[in-house]
């Protein structure tokens, strides 16, 4: 048991340093700066928290799968703003000079990266497997993080920015609040430690929400 712990850490730092690495290169300090610092959040969270006694699993995934449709309305409202345009436009300076943020590169590296990430990690959280409780570590910080980006360009660009009826500044302060959740319930200890190898399946709740998700997903 200790062996695949040690192992889920190992893959851990490595995979998120050489995306770190990735990142930077190809697209520019940014986006690279903002993935860096999630992952070190989250794997300080995980070990200090989820490491080795793992939170309960059915408040958990609710949330993360919540976040998760939230994170994809909200790219989606993006997406009709403009957004990727405007924060080229604005936020030059965080791209690399070879770097030209358009439409299909920030729903590819944007979109498609982050929401790919969190569900892969939503089938190891599903399964209890230690790496899956990383991942919702990871989730909500991410959630957290560009719930509060776009509190500052709904905000701090008030006639600058396409608002489009104020639902990007909805649907942030809805993430937002999901993801505090989430991590609250990530710290808070348990009354009986779960080993992480007894697996639960999935409830209906949780099978409804999954099912959501991915049709939610899909037909973007």
């Amino acid at each position: 048991m200790e062996n695949a712990r040690l192992t889920s850490l190992l893959t851990v730092v490595s995979s998120t340093i050489t995306l770190s690495v990735i990142l930077f290169i190809t697209i520019g300090s940014g986006i690279a700066i903002e993935y860096g610092l999630i992952s070190l959040l989250a794997l300080i969270g995980w070990l200090k928290f989820s490491y080795k006694s793992t939170p309960s699993q059915t408040n958990t995934i609710p949330k993360y799968i919540l976040g998760i449709i939230l994170i994809v309305a909200l790219n989606t409202v993006r997406y009709t703003a403009d957004f990727s345009q405007f924060i080229y436009l604005n936020y030059n300076q965080w791209f690399t000079e070879s770097f030209t943020l358009n439409h299909t590169q920030w729903f590819v590296w944007m979109v498609c990266l982050p929401v790919s990430l969190l569900l892969f990690g939503g089938y190891y959280l599903s399964k209890r497997q230690t790496v899956g409780y990383f991942f919702a570590w990871w989730g909500f910080i991410y959630f957290t993080i560009e719930s509060l980006i776009q509190l500052q360009v709904e905000l701090g660009n008030y006639s600058s920015y396409n608002h489009v009826y104020y639902l990007g500044l909805i649907l942030a302060m809805l993430l937002f609040y999901i993801s505090v959740s989430g991590i609250l319930k990530l710290i808070k200890p348990k009354e009986e430690e779960q080993k992480i190898e007894d697996y639960q399946p999935l409830t209906k709740k949780q099978k409804n929400l999954w099912s959501l998700l991915l049709v939610t997903y899909f037909s973007k």
